[in-house]
């Protein structure tokens, strides 16, 4: 009997799914405590200070109303200005703070996101759409981060102001003081109320902006082909339906909002002109002294307007909370625990009896059989959609096997999957690595590389493009290659040769350039399986022959998988071994 080794298999991680964005807020704001500490005293400080300038007020009025000299009352006020202008040094020194602290949680969280994203499992990673992604990782990472400024620069210190501005009222005329409190409650729990509703819109706005960026990014990919087929008019009313579902929820909210807030200044008119008649009849009859009268006339104003701003920035909070809650929908996604890896293989490379599936409706892959040895080019050719990319992911170990997972949980013990919560298949992967003669059933496989069919250049130099962070191969070693391939001349043409920085994409570049800067990356990255997915299909004549010629040299000592939909590529080369996914997939076969 055959000996079977396994390596050890994926589990799904799922204390990394609990790790939401909520926690990563509190775990920022824990962490970052003593400036926030900082900013609070600051915020407090401004609060203490600015409630006391107004004491000045009644000082003034005694001094006028006892005849004192003009110039005690001058220095009075003076003074009262000069303690409200250190007030806002202390409000300016703490609001700073906060505006850093919400950049730094903003390139933190950017920096998780991606992290993330570089860790979950492909498949997860291919169900997630361009456009939503980006709406995250640029709007509802600067609106959630948004929260440290709104509840620590704007809520705290409005709160701050209303506690001590509502003590020295309290000081002057509990009865009327405790009016205006019980108001502020009222409102404000109405005003939470409101917020529940607003928020669920704010969500939706966000959602459509994603799919308006979505339409956006991919018009602008495919421009060429839109004028082509003048379908400018389709995308814009494509676009125009995708806007008014984003209008319409933007609409929503904002009446919501503005509703919340006219009935408010309404209200808080009311209460205002209220006091003042009641004040006013209070110094008529001699019970409050008018230089108590004024200052309480201004505190009144002053623990107003502080509550309109809280309830004001609450709405922030509310789509602070939504963004927070589209962020975690993409921590969420589980992330695998660290694999066993395969062990690299001397001469041959070959997979048993591989299937794949999205569901029992969308088979790709049927008992498939592969066999790459070292001394010979694998050549896969088959027809667009007949599952070639597919067989190059499951090659590099990008789609573990997922069978192994459900067999490892007991049946009572199996939690829906992530996909079917979202009405959305699993994908469902069998097989057998067999290295060298010996079984294996799945793992980590860092000894291969994969070159897809639309290679992606990177804003970054070419250099750094080809060596994608293994910087011991030198610029010299890259020419060289360059060289053997035929793009060393147009990369001395360049501005800064091998060191110009080329833009995202390589829009720059013509697509054959692309193609040779992603043949130069695959063939330096020192793996011991290369995998080139329609390496010659922006290529001329003469660098298709340049290129096998490397290849050739290249397969005496690696293994190398070549990807094409032309039937005649492997006639090129005597040493080309061909695989039809017609004969190889038994799905064609049937």
């Amino acid at each position: 009997m055959k000996q079977t080794e396994k390596a050890d298999k994926t589990k799904l991680s799922r204390k990394a799914g609990r790790r939401t964005s909520p926690a990563l807020f509190s775990d920022f704001l824990k962490k970052e405590w003593p400036m926030l500490m900082l900013a609070s005293l600051l915020l407090a400080g401004f609060a203490v200070v600015r409630t006391y300038s107004a004491s000045f007020i009644s000082d003034i009025v005694e001094h006028l109303q006892a005849k004192a000299p003009l110039s005690e009352a001058v220095g009075l006020a003076f003074l009262g200005a000069a303690a409200a202008c250190s007030s806002y040094v202390m409000r300016y020194g703490g609001s700073m703070l906060c505006v850093a602290l919400t950049e730094k949680l903003a390139l933190q969280t950017r920096c998780r996101l991606v992290e993330h994203l570089c860790r979950i499992p492909w498949s997860e990673y291919e169900r997630q759409r361009t456009g939503q992604l980006q709406a995250v990782i640029r709007g509802d990472v600067q609106q959630g981060a948004d929260m440290v400024y709104s509840i620590f620069s704007r809520i705290e210190l409005n709160v701050l102001l209303f506690v001590s501005t509502f003590v020295y009222m309290l000081m002057i005329s509990p009865a009327p003081a405790f009016i205006i409190a019980g108001f502020t409650l009222f409102m404000a729990f109405v005003n939470q109320r409101i917020l529940t509703r607003q928020k669920v819109y704010r969500k939706r706005s966000r959602d459509a902006a994603g799919e308006v960026a979505e339409t956006v990014l991919t018009s602008c990919r495919g421009m060429s082909t839109v004028k082509a087929y003048r379908a400018e008019g389709f995308i814009l009313s494509l676009l125009g339906e995708k806007k008014r579902a984003y209008n319409d929820a933007v609409y929503r909210a904002e009446l919501i909002d503005t509703g919340r807030l006219s009935a408010y200044n309404l209200t808080s008119s009311f209460v205002l002109y209220a006091t003042i008649l009641l004040m006013g009849y209070k110094g008529i009859r001699g019970e409050v002294n008018w230089g108590d009268i004024l200052v309480f006339i201004v505190l009144v104003r002053q623990v107003i307007m502080p509550a309109e701003v809280v309830f004001r920035w609450m709405g922030q909070v509310a789509v602070g909370i939504a963004a927070w809650e589209r962020i975690g929908g993409i921590l969420e996604i589980p992330v695998p625990e660290e694999a066993g890896e395969l062990p690299e293989p001397e001469n041959t490379v070959a997979l048993e009896a591989v299937s794949f599936s999205y569901g029992p409706e969308a088979q790709i892959l049927t008992n498939l059989d592969l066999e790459l040895k070292k001394g010979e080019t694998g050549v896969l050719i088959g027809e667009s959609g007949s599952g070639k990319t597919t067989l190059c992911k499951i090659l590099c170990g990008l789609y573990g096997d997922e069978s192994q997972r459900k067999e490892q949980e007991p049946e009572e013990n199996r939690e829906p999957s992530r996909e079917q919560k979202q009405g959305q298949e699993p994908y469902e992967l069998h097989g057998k690595w067999i290295l060298d003669g010996k079984e294996w059933e799945g793992g980590a496989v860092p000894w291969c590389v994969y070159n897809p069919a639309e290679p992606e250049l990177f804003h970054m130099s070419i250099y750094e493009n080809i060596v994608f962070g293994q910087t011991q191969t030198s610029r010299e070693e890259c020419m060289a290659l360059a060289e053997e391939l035929g793009a060393a001349d147009f990369i001395r043409r360049l501005p800064d040769g091998i060191d110009t920085v080329v833009e995202a994409g390589g829009r720059t570049l013509s697509g054959g350039q692309r193609q040779q800067i992603a043949n130069l990356r695959v063939l330096l990255s020192g793996r011991k399986l290369l995998i080139l997915d329609e390496a010659f299909a922006s290529l001329d004549v003469e660098r298709r022959q340049r290129l096998w010629e490397v290849l050739e040299k290249r397969r005496q000592r690696q293994l190398v998988l070549l990807v094409t939909h032309e039937k005649g590529a492997g006639s090129l080369n005597e040493g080309a071994v061909r695989f039809d996914m017609r004969v190889i997939n038994k799905k064609e076969c049937n």
